[in-house]
């Protein structure tokens, strides 16, 4: 239990009087009286607080997080005591972690639970360790604070960013990867696979035209080509040092990591094989 900014301005103000009435001696019994009346009322306060039932608190996690993306914490509180709970309440997020809407400050109607959300971002990949729930306990009269932790320790999984793979999935069911700069476009080498046939236009190479085809239907046909599927893709990844470098707030590693991941779904998807080695210290 500590004080309140409350109560140190109460001490304060009768330290002041002490001083007016060092210059009227008279009034010495009053202040004494006063000074008294002041502590039971202190002393009454602290063990209001202090007696109170402590709150029950349960916390939900999502069971994965993205690096450098919000993920929503649930605190359920519950106040299992006859009066009103005024409360303060900071989560045990872990060291490399921002919520900006901790600590969250109000009151729990007697008998009541109250659901508490907010978003927290995590700047670290890995597992990451949630601490216990601190809690700060406001006496009726705001003359104390009780503090009490709540919940063990609990562990979750911090993944890179796959946010961009998602959208990109989106937008694929959505026939719309060009918004994702991604465009198809023939490219010239003997690594293509035939894909369909389909009528000559201007500017086609001779090599392309189909002569068979062109004979049996009298007109000049073309083969069309599309990018040799079945190709292995082999991503290197570098680990060293300097990949620690921030860019935006972000280790340069975690920008290649998220690249490599929303290249590789593009790769898989269209019938790619593909591989990632790391090297460097």
């Amino acid at each position: 239990m500590s004080p309140t900014v409350r109560l140190l301005a109460l001490v304060l103000v009768w330290l002041v009087l002490a001083a007016v009435i060092a210059l009227v001696p008279s009034q010495v019994a009053v202040w004494a009286w006063l000074g008294a009346a002041a502590a039971l009322v202190v002393v009454g306060d602290a063990v209001w607080v202090a007696c109170c039932r402590p709150l029950a608190v349960r916390r939900q996690l999502p069971a994965r997080f993205a690096f450098g993306e919000p993920g929503e914490v649930g605190l359920l509180l519950r106040n299992e005591g006859g009066r009103t709970a005024r409360i303060e309440v900071f989560d045990g997020i872990p060291q490399r972690a921002v919520a900006a809407d901790l600590p969250w400050s109000g009151a729990i109607a007697p008998r009541r639970e109250l659901r508490v959300f907010y978003p927290v971002k995590l700047l670290e990949r890995g597992p990451a360790v949630f601490g216990p729930v601190q809690i700060r306990r406001i006496s009726p009269l705001g003359l104390w604070a009780r503090k009490s932790a709540h919940l063990a320790p609990e562990s979750v999984k911090v993944y890179p960013n796959y946010e961009p793979v998602i959208r990109f999935a989106l937008l694929a069911m959505q026939h719309r990867e060009s918004q994702m700069g991604i465009v198809r476009r023939p490219r010239a080498g003997s690594s293509r696979d035939f894909h369909q046939l389909r009528d000559y236009r201007d500017g086609d190479p001779l090599s392309q035209i189909d002569w068979k085809a062109s004979s049996r239907r009298q007109m000049l046909i073309s083969r069309d080509y599309q990018e040799q599927r079945n190709q292995a893709v082999v991503f290197l990844l570098d680990t060293g040092r300097r990949m620690r470098a921030l860019d935006g707030g972000v280790p340069q590693f975690d920008h290649v990591l998220n690249a490599i991941l929303l290249v590789a779904h593009v790769a898989l998807r269209q019938g790619d094989q593909v591989a990632v080695k790391s090297f460097g210290g």
